[in-house]
């Protein structure tokens, strides 16, 4: 019968959906990623220092070679030096924006999963619930060709009984 298999769907569709572990996988990667982004914050934080640095050791190395006190190689790799250290934190810029928006397609990947689960779950219902009018319509139509009823008052069939 067609209402068995709807509402046998629908139970089935309660119990085992993988929706809910979809879910869960996706907010353990966005925990993930914040927490990459949180280490990303502190080595940004330690690469600012080290650049700093490096553009104060680039400047005297500069001033040196215009003093001819270091050749042009010397300097070269200083700059070289230097040019790395931006490189990194231009890097790890890049990374983070690449987490944050990761973190957002996770994010809209769980919105779409539960809308797609609810909608899901509410077309399920309503078959259910169509079927169920539709067997309570059957009973009735049922009752009306193969039942008899007769109009009995309740105090009239209890003075029969006595």
């Amino acid at each position: 019968m067609r209402s068995t298999f709807n509402l046998k769907d629908y139970r089935y569709f309660l119990e085992k959906n993988g929706v809910l572990q979809k879910i869960n996988d996706h907010t353990a990667q966005i925990t993930s990623l914040k927490a990459l982004n949180t280490n990303l914050l502190n080595q940004q934080a330690v690469q600012s220092k080290e650049f700093e640095l490096a553009e104060k050791d680039l400047s005297r190395q500069k001033q040196l070679h215009t003093e001819g006190g270091i050749s042009d190689l010397e300097f070269e790799k200083f700059n070289t030096q230097y040019l790395q250290q931006k490189r990194q934190i231009e890097a790890s810029n890049a990374a983070f924006i690449n987490n944050d928006m990761q973190i957002q397609q996770h994010e809209s990947q769980i919105n779409d999963l539960s809308q797609s689960k609810n909608d899901n779950q509410n077309t399920k219902e309503l078959t259910v619930l169509e079927d169920i009018r539709r067997l309570k319509s059957a009973i009735d139509e049922w009752k009306q060709t193969y039942l008899l009823t007769a109009p009995i008052a309740e105090n009239h069939a209890i003075k029969n009984l006595e």
